[in-house]
């Protein structure tokens, strides 16, 4: 029972948890321990023996997905969101976003918009109680992608997603800091990004998206938060990137494309 193992000393104080509850709580940690800390080979691996053993939740597609794409695997990730829609999760909302994102990055923007379109036809089917947290940031990433009020889209979409503790992980946050990034509102993105690392310290990409949403008002700031995204994690590629961006403003050149030099060893499209 491999996945039992480091539980914490207080797992048996209070309510008595059961074995799945175990079990599972010990999965999410672990699952994202390696993703958090950019040791992706491992979180993809952790995700694959999940979907195999019939976990359902949707966060081990979403990190197994993700983990590929950090590491510019693209052709994989496609291959794995295909693989997962034919063997029984095609109506999976996530799942299609996940695949159309993946799509957008190989350039294969018409595809990508078919699974949009079957995104936002499911939607129209669905009873908005059913809907679980991952729902709501697919469809809220599928609103924005279709031009739809981005004020809505927060409020609606992801707001609402942020309400859901079984979603576990930072999604609805990111997809929130993301949105407000895109409309460069970078107050709103800063408050987005902070609260979600109020709740997930440990993550990452949060804590790349805050560095980025200073970017524009205060380099000094920015340069701090993004030193600490990569204490975090040292294999973030969009960390690296954007600490070398912070070098080359400050005509640090050689110390930039060191930088630059480690971001492609983890992801050759930097």
């Amino acid at each position: 029972m491999v996945f039992l193992m480091g539980l914490g000393e207080g797992a048996g104080q209070g309510r008595k948890i059961t074995y799945r509850e175990a079990l599972e709580t010990e999965l999410v940690d672990r699952v994202r321990g390696f993703y958090w800390a950019g040791e992706y080979a491992e979180c993809a691996a952790l995700c694959e023996a999940a979907i195999e053993g019939r976990v359902e939740a949707f966060m081990y597609r979403d990190f197994l997905v993700r983990s590929l794409e950090a590491t510019g695997d693209l052709e994989k990730a496609l291959e794995v969101t295909e693989g997962l829609r034919e063997a029984g999760e095609e109506e999976s909302l996530p799942l299609l976003m996940a695949e159309a994102r993946v799509l957008r990055a190989l350039g294969k923007g018409e595809a990508a918009g078919a699974l949009l379109e079957r995104v936002n036809a499911l939607a129209l089917e669905r009873d908005r109680k059913s809907l679980t947290g991952d729902d709501l940031v697919a469809l809220g990433e599928a609103a924005h992608l279709l031009g739809a009020d981005p004020q809505k889209i927060l409020q609606h979409y992801f707001e609402e997603a942020q309400k859901d503790e079984e979603m576990r992980h930072g999604g609805a946050y990111r997809a929130a800091g993301d949105l407000a990034m895109a409309k460069r509102d970078f107050a709103q993105a800063s408050k987005q990004y902070r609260a979600g690392l109020k709740k997930y310290p440990g993550d990452p990409d949060l804590a790349v998206g805050l560095a980025a949403s200073f970017y524009p008002s205060d380099r000094e700031v920015f340069g701090e938060l993004t030193e600490k995204a990569l204490e975090l994690n040292p294999r973030h590629a969009g960390a690296l990137v954007w600490q070398a961006k912070h070098l080359i403003d400050s005509e640090q050149l050689d110390e930039a494309e060191k930088l630059l030099k480690e971001a492609r060893k983890v992801n050759p499209d930097h």
